[in-house]
């Protein structure tokens, strides 16, 4: 059974690691992607290409825009939206499905979004709550482009990777998960706010628990 652990960063993995379990008959495979879509892509892409994990799962930190999920929580995310993926329009903002780049429906996105048809496939041990995510090519620290974003897509949290790590999956018709811990809120930039020790040290408590259970008792095509 071979499951294939994807983090951004090695801070990121050192944090999956140390929560990793070490079973007889269980192959885990670690991948740092480098941070962002362009390095996410291009690593997941040729490592799916050689090596076909059975699950696929994603762990990083997140910025939360929501009051409902603090510093320190873990979330699911269920969908991806590509925040600046299109064309400025005046002093607005098409995205690539309404300026007729990319079809909303064309494989793999479903009106216009990123989504894991595999959630209903797990049964996680510690039930987390279902995100939607917003993917960025740039950190958003600006009060004005923040609540465009807001408006705009309605998002839970951000990364700079998610939308990457669905894409790949998806094409690639492999059973993923991504999951998050989130280290600040979405906000004017202010690092000091930030705990990013605290969430990476959620992401090792939650991979210890997900592997200490057998994989079979949490996903269902496993049985």
């Amino acid at each position: 059974m071979r499951f294939l652990l994807v983090t951004a960063t090695r801070l990121e993995m050192d944090a999956v690691k140390s929560g990793s379990p070490e079973k007889a008959g269980l192959d885990v495979q670690y991948l740092i992607s480098g941070p962002g879509m362009m390095a996410t892509a291009f690593s997941l892409g040729k490592h799916l290409s050689l090596q076909r994990p059975a699950i696929a799962i994603q762990f990083g930190i997140a910025g939360s825009y929501s009051d409902s999920f603090p510093a320190g929580c873990l979330v699911n995310v269920e969908k991806e939206t590509l925040a600046d993926f299109g064309a400025e329009d005046g002093d607005g903002f098409l995205t690539a499905f309404e300026a007729g780049i990319v079809r909303p429906d064309e494989i793999p996105f479903k009106q216009g979004q990123l989504w894991n048809p595999w959630l209903g496939a797990f049964s996680l041990p510690e039930t987390l709550p279902l995100v939607n995510a917003l993917t960025v090519n740039k950190v958003l620290g600006n009060e004005q482009s923040i609540q465009r974003m807001n408006d705009r897509f309605r998002p839970d949290i951000e990364s700079m990777e998610g939308a990457a790590f669905f894409y790949a999956c998806l094409l690639s018709d492999i059973p993923f998960l991504q999951i998050r811990a989130i280290s600040n809120r979405v906000e004017k930039r202010n690092r000091n706010a930030w705990q990013v020790g605290p969430a990476l040290g959620q992401i090792s408590r939650y991979v210890r628990i997900l592997f200490d259970c057998e994989p079979a008792a949490w996903c269902k095509f496993l049985q």
